[in-house]
């Protein structure tokens, strides 16, 4: 009886630390109040369904995440990609001026860089024409710190100039007389394996033709 109040009473205060450290942050989203912050790689304003996603890459270092971002593979990237919060929906003139995403910063949140994932044109990576990874080393506020993280799109803005991870984008775009981020076409890079594959199955077709001769 004794053991089992113990593990109640651990229990209990393993939920109280909890709900003490876990506290909601919202990251906000700020751009060019005069034209698109965000582009497509034609330097045009993003279609509708357009969105960007915020979140985190838990375990990995930046560095392991921009050799992940260099694939250009989208699949890759969702596997790696912990969303948090909603979805912010894009497009028009005023591409990312306004947007928030809200949660708590339980942990692996706390702490962990933020990272901003543009679609183009769709919620959903795998189906999405263009895509840009960016970041500005801010971190998820931890702890108790709860409030509000900026996350500016305007590249150029005093400690908030964002860059595209692994070059998936770029801060090339150039609307108006502000530069601003600009998407990438998705061209995932083969992997090693497909490229075997396809490798042997050409010389296969030319040692066939040559028997024919």
């Amino acid at each position: 009886m004794k053991l089992k109040l113990a593990l109640l009473a651990t229990a209990a205060y393993a939920a109280m630390m909890f709900s003490a450290s876990a506290v909601t942050v919202t990251i906000q989203l700020g751009g060019n109040p005069f034209g698109p912050s965000i582009v497509t790689s034609g330097n045009a304003m993003l279609p509708a369904g357009s969105v960007a996603k915020v979140g985190f890459f838990d375990g990995l270092t930046a560095g392991d995440v921009t050799t992940l971002a260099s694939s250009n593979d989208p699949a890759q990237i969702n596997a790696a990609f912990t969303q948090f919060g909603a979805d912010i929906a894009l497009g028009g003139a005023f591409s990312a001026y306004f947007g928030v995403a809200t949660g708590d910063n339980a942990a692996p949140v706390g702490g962990s860089q933020i990272y901003v994932w543009v679609l183009s044109g769709s919620n959903d990576p795998l189906a999405a024409a263009e895509h840009g990874l960016f970041s500005n080393g801010n971190l998820f506020p931890s702890g108790d710190a709860a409030g509000q993280q900026a996350f500016g799109f305007v590249n150029g803005d005093a400690g908030q100039s964002p860059t595209a991870v692994g070059g998936v984008g770029s801060t090339s775009g150039t609307p108006g007389d502000i530069n601003s981020l600009q998407l990438q076409t998705v061209t995932p890079i083969p992997e090693p394996s497909v490229s075997l594959f396809a490798l042997a199955g050409a010389l296969g077709l030319l040692l066939q033709r040559r028997r024919r001769r």
